[in-house]
């Protein structure tokens, strides 16, 4: 959860020798990572009795949702009105924030699971408070090495439906494919390599292949009656698109649910 995101952030800033390190606060309690952001010269607390604020920018906060509750309270007493706060806790929302720290900017960030590996794909709202310049110093330190979007907050139920439970719907449809390999007599090995290596490729075409479409590269690949063809029609008749929409739709509807206490 959100305590990795924080580490693999840290790691982000670090491997760009991003130049700011003392502008930017780790609030951690994992030993672990306290002791990887330590290493990599970061400012990095458990708690921060004897801390002066003034000279930190960003406070980023990738605590358990239980702790954030008195880690606020012990923040608002602190902090400058300057000072923005980062928070990568999952399904909270900026309001609940708001509540305690009344007068400070404050940014929400969703990522997901393969920013670990500097390859996802972070979506970032802000409250009213926040400068346009600490905007761009926050998405700055993102863009370094992961893609960020900058979307209102009330979609960002959509958005832990789509890219924040999405790996799992990628993961899911290599798996199908590999199991379908061997069913059909290829060993587990040799499918699998196969499955994400095409997987693999499919999607960096995509990236980087500035005009190209999903739909466009599928149709390039389709000849009237071939054998892609005869795969596509079968999902078409199965209902392939509509069976993704509802799975996307019921991530969506609980994730409204859960936000409910958020």
């Amino acid at each position: 959860g959100g305590g990795n995101m924080g580490f693999a952030i840290a790691k982000g800033i670090a491997d760009k020798n991003f130049s700011s390190k003392k502008d930017i606060l780790f609030i951690e309690k994992s030993s672990d990572r306290v002791k990887f952001l330590k290493k990599a010269k970061f400012n990095v607390r458990t708690d921060f009795t004897d801390l002066d604020f003034k000279q930190i920018k960003i406070i980023i906060i990738a605590v358990k949702r239980k702790d954030i509750e008195e880690l606020l309270k012990a923040l608002n007493e602190k902090i400058s009105k300057n000072t923005l706060v980062l928070s990568i806790a999952a399904g909270i929302k900026i309001n609940k924030l708001s509540r305690t720290l009344k007068d400070s900017p404050i940014g929400r960030v969703m990522p997901n699971t393969p920013c670990q590996i500097g390859e996802g794909i972070n979506v970032i709202t802000f409250n009213k408070k926040t400068t346009n310049k600490q905007k761009q110093f926050t998405k700055m330190i993102f863009f370094f090495f992961l893609e960020v979007l900058e979307l209102n907050e009330c979609n960002f139920d959509l958005v832990t439906a789509l890219s924040g439970s999405g790996p799992a719907y990628f993961a899911y449809l290599i798996e199908s494919i590999v199991k379908s390999g061997v069913k059909l007599g290829l060993d587990e090995r040799t499918s699998y390599i196969l499955s994400l290596m095409t997987g693999l490729g499919t999607t960096r075409m995509l990236k980087e292949i500035k005009d190209l479409s999903p739909k466009r590269l599928r149709e390039m690949v389709t000849s009237p009656n071939g054998t892609t063809h005869a795969a596509i029609t079968t999902l078409q008749k199965y209902n392939f698109e509509d069976v993704i929409f509802k799975a996307i739709k019921a991530a969506k509807d609980r994730s409204v649910e859960m936000g409910k206490n958020g």
